[in-house]
């Protein structure tokens, strides 16, 4: 299928392109098929990327460059501010993460990239960390940053999601820890995008 959405081109007249909300887009040979054979048509004109950062190497930042007259937007999934955090929820490597955000931020900070935007995805074993996951943020200089709630997924059952990983009980009440920690939050920070909790922290509040 990939071949036959590179052969017909149509990529090519696209104003924006966006890769990729399911799986790793510099993983994936299919992704990085798409991404990255052009062709001989010239630039595209503008890209956004969704990634778990960890493969977003110089490397791979210089061939989008060469490949698209526009990087828009650049969106890393975290989910933590620290290492031991970071190893239960996505288990990547959180050392090579920061050297990988920390030249992204360069980018952005020379025009490079129009934005970046680090993502969080609240459960109960990193929700004591968001303010911290926001201070690091903005001592990165990235342009905003979004909060997200876990959702259940089919590799974990009802009970253990409700019982380990959601802020809420089975009754879709915010849980009590989860009070303490969203009712300090700062609902006119320009850095940051409440999103899925912002209900979550008037309840709180």
């Amino acid at each position: 299928q990939q071949y036959r959405i590179v052969e017909s081109k149509w990529m090519e007249s696209a104003k924006h392109l966006a890769f990729a909300s399911y799986g790793e887009v510099f993983f994936s040979p299919i992704y990085k098929s798409l991404l990255f054979d052009t062709g001989s048509l010239g630039k595209r004109k503008e890209i956004g990327i969704i990634s778990n950062g960890v493969l977003f190497t110089e490397e791979y930042f210089q061939m989008l460059k060469e490949r698209y007259a526009k990087i828009s937007s650049v969106s890393i999934s975290v989910d933590a501010a620290c290492e031991e955090t970071y190893q239960v929820v996505r288990g990547g490597n959180w050392k090579k993460l920061n050297e990988n955000l920390i030249n992204l931020a360069t980018h952005r900070r020379n025009g490079e990239i129009e934005s970046i935007k680090l993502t969080f995805v609240t459960q109960m074993c990193n929700i004591t960390e968001i303010y911290d996951f926001i201070k690091y943020a903005r001592e990165l200089g990235v342009d905003r940053v979004m909060f997200q709630k876990i959702h259940w997924s089919e590799d974990m059952t009802m009970e253990e999601f409700q019982e380990i990983f959601s802020i809420t009980d089975a009754q879709g009440v915010l849980k009590e820890e989860a009070v303490e920690v969203l009712a300090k939050a700062e609902l006119n920070d320009p850095l940051v995008d409440w999103f899925q909790l912002y209900e979550y922290i008037l309840y709180a509040k």
